[in-house]
């Protein structure tokens, strides 16, 4: 009896010990930077280069295993809200004075800003199966590139809120862009007519968005999370798990984890946003501003005090 007594308490003993070193692993590694404010976007290339605009500095690169880089030095003190890179491996940034591209990761900058009609640019995306780059602007609507960047044509018929604060593409290559005072619009024709798909969603002013595998589109509010399985003609706000106030950026993985970014941290959820729980090991009390995640699974978060930080789903 005394021996049984004495294998349940090394089982329990273990068992402990095996929980306070899950809950101590640091999942969230720092990529040491870029420490320059705001990281307000996060894009990365081909070669898994990250690529990241910031409040303060702009544009920062940094090449796995190497330190952060400025490479916006050029752009005076522009903010750059924006990163993306093209299907050519260009990058490209918006900023708060129009939009700059770069053929050589950031070492030389070319303006290319002709035909915005506004350069107040908060959010830039990339179709590149069509070879098309859209930009949101802070009042113009959105713009499209189909020369590389070099001219830019609007976009805006059925758009009836012109100011952009985010977009985002579907697997069938819809592109939905989220507005500051009309909500969400969708384009099945790259941007040539939109139509608003908020029916029903009670809030007007959209942070972030994203399309996951099953078409189900989120959508980020400073008064919760919402998710439309149906094209957007319904909305139904998810609440079992979150304790956030507002939800910054969005992404999902391939294998169909979605996170999101809020002022409260990191959530994820692994039914399409029916539950969520925190997702926060090696993550400090921050904003997350910004997301992405590669073909490899590999995530990416950036933060309101200038950090940036990723880990990959095999670390869950």
């Amino acid at each position: 009896m005394k021996k049984t007594i004495q294998f349940i308490s090394s089982i329990i003993l273990l068992s402990l010990l095996f929980t306070s070193l899950s809950i101590s692993q640091d999942v969230w590694k720092k990529t040491g930077g870029p420490n320059a404010g705001y990281v307000f976007s996060l894009a990365l290339d081909s070669s898994g280069h990250i690529f990241a605009g910031t409040g303060a500095n702009g544009v920062f690169h940094l090449v796995p295993g190497a330190s952060w880089k400025q490479i916006s030095s050029e752009l005076s003190n522009s903010v750059a809200y924006a990163v993306a890179v093209d299907f050519d491996g260009h990058l490209f940034t918006g900023t708060d004075d129009g939009v700059y591209m770069s053929k050589d990761d950031g070492g030389k900058w070319s303006e290319v800003s002709s035909g915005l009609k506004n350069t107040y640019i908060n959010c830039m995306t990339v179709n590149r199966t069509k070879e098309i780059i859209f930009a949101g602007t802070a009042g113009g609507g959105v713009f499209r590139s189909f020369d590389g960047g070099y001219t830019w044509k609007e976009g805006n018929s059925g758009l009836d809120d012109k100011v952009v604060l985010c977009l985002s593409f579907d697997k069938d290559g819809h592109i939905y862009a989220g507005t500051d005072k009309m909500g969400i619009f969708r384009s099945a024709d790259n941007g040539s007519t939109w139509q608003n798909v908020s029916s029903g969603l009670p809030v007007a002013s959209i942070l972030s968005l994203t399309v996951n595998n099953k078409n189900m589109i989120f959508a980020g509010t400073r008064e919760g999370l919402y998710r439309s399985q149906s094209d957007g003609r319904t909305w139904s706000k998810l609440t079992k798990g979150l304790q956030a106030t507002s939800f910054y950026s969005l992404t999902f993985c391939k294998h169909g984890t979605t996170y999101v970014g809020t002022d409260k941290g990191i959530f994820r959820s692994e039914d399409n946003g029916d539950s969520w729980e925190t997702d926060e090991i090696g993550i400090p009390d921050v904003a997350i501003i910004s997301m992405v995640t590669d073909d490899r699974d590999y995530i990416y978060a950036g933060t309101d005090k200038g950090e940036v930080f990723f880990h990959t789903f095999e670390d869950h």
